[in-house]
């Protein structure tokens, strides 16, 4: 199975953010939970799973981020993000080059994400005659 890209959504709501507001933070993915940004679980997930071959992050409005992360131990590409998800998941396949493999997107947000679940994922994903993919869960 060759490796794919994954994007992680990060985009943000804005400084009318409760839940930012609450955290005392700038961008959702950096709401702590257990101790550590909401986006460290991604990654971690990402960087762990051997079927991942890079991370592309779409970028909040404020920089918080992106300095929180630039220069630490996850080799991260960063675009901005767009006015919606939907729309930053266009804008993340369209920076790819032509011919590269299938991409995995992803929230900052999915806490209970693991390598586990990312090459069972992948795996059941490539075996199917499909354009898109969407993992879901019954609890």
């Amino acid at each position: 199975m060759a490796a794919c890209p994954a994007v992680i959504l990060a985009g943000d709501r804005g400084p009318e953010d409760a839940l930012c507001r609450a955290a005392g933070v700038t961008c959702r993915a950096l709401v702590p939970v257990g101790g550590r940004p909401l986006i460290q679980g991604a990654l971690t997930a990402l960087a762990e799973a051997p079927n991942v071959s890079s991370t592309l992050v779409t970028e909040p409005r404020t920089p918080a981020l992106r300095q929180h992360y630039d220069g630490g131990p996850f080799a991260l590409d960063w675009i901005p993000s767009a006015e919606s998800p939907a729309a930053s998941v266009l804008a993340a396949l369209d920076a790819r080059p032509p011919g590269e493999p299938p991409v995995l997107v992803t929230p900052a947000d999915h806490v209970l994400l693991s390598p586990a679940i990312v090459e069972d994922f992948l795996a059941r994903a490539r075996g199917l005659d499909a354009d898109l993919v969407v993992g879901v869960t019954r609890a």
